[in-house]
């Protein structure tokens, strides 16, 4: 990135946000927005729509992203548990059950504003209490909407997801990275050098002297023999596996030896 180019301005306080976005090799600033997310009598997702809409728009700048996930649960919002009894409920009703998560970005530019909402939906495998405790014990769902992060050790909840894993992160990754490519002069990604060329694969390996004698004439006792279609010829120092060459017999054209016809 040259010194001339601006940062890309985070709208967030979330540090996986932050962690997708350098993971990429983009400047970040964060400026964590003072927007109260309780109280709005919205549906889930457009909850999520209007919460990143509002930490956008309270933070300045030329390149601003800004980001909210919602879990939704039957049209029920889950938000961040008060306590550990609370999250601990949360993983009650969401054991064994498939829910939505919405995540939803705004992106300011110099040229234009794009606000989306994308949602995957997460399946949680039947929990015990004894793992539900676990969980709990550890203290990583308390910062996290529903109660649980699939990045986390919140992976061995989760029976399976269908969309974009990283929109249930908190941040649909590709689709972000596609609109600051396509901008003009953005914040661009650190260049990162040129990888080496792969080294050639080793060369095949053949048969040992060491190994056993069926290995290296016809195949294991009791096995049909072959069909004359390869044979193993000595070399020096090694075996190597050789077509046989084809024989030409009087009156019946070309054929391989131990073939069961000619070959013309």
């Amino acid at each position: 990135m040259g010194s001339g180019q601006p940062p890309l301005i985070l709208a967030s306080g979330s540090p996986r946000r932050k962690a997708l976005l350098e993971a990429l090799g983009y400047p970040i600033r964060v400026a964590v927005p003072g927007v109260e997310e309780e109280g709005l009598p919205l549906p889930p997702k457009a909850l999520a729509q209007a919460l990143a809409r509002r930490k956008g728009e309270a933070v300045q700048g030329e390149w601003v992203l800004a980001a909210d996930t919602v879990v939704d649960l039957d049209g029920e919002v889950l938000g961040k548990p008060k306590d550990p009894e609370e999250n601990r409920l949360f993983l009650r009703r969401l054991s064994g059950r498939p829910h939505l998560v919405h995540t939803a970005f705004y992106l300011r530019t110099p040229k234009e504003v794009v606000e989306e909402v994308h949602t995957a939906k997460v399946f949680f495998r039947p929990l015990s209490e004894e793992e539900i405790a676990w969980y709990v014990g550890s203290g990583e769902g308390l910062d996290k909407a529903g109660g649980y992060g699939a990045q986390g050790l919140g992976m061995a909840l989760l029976e399976r997801v269908e969309g974009d894993f990283y929109t249930v992160v908190g941040l649909p990754v590709s689709r972000v990275f596609a609109l600051l490519w396509a901008s003009p002069s953005p914040p661009s990604p650190a260049p990162w050098p040129r990888a080496s060329p792969s080294p050639s694969p080793p060369s095949p390996r053949f048969p040992s002297p060491s190994a056993p004698a069926w290995a290296r004439t016809s195949g294991p006792p009791g096995a049909p023999s072959p069909r004359g279609r390869t044979s193993w010829r000595r070399t020096k120092g090694s075996r190597r596996r050789w077509p046989a060459s084809p024989r030409k017999t009087p009156g019946s054209g070309w054929r391989w030896p131990g073939s069961p016809g000619p070959w013309r």
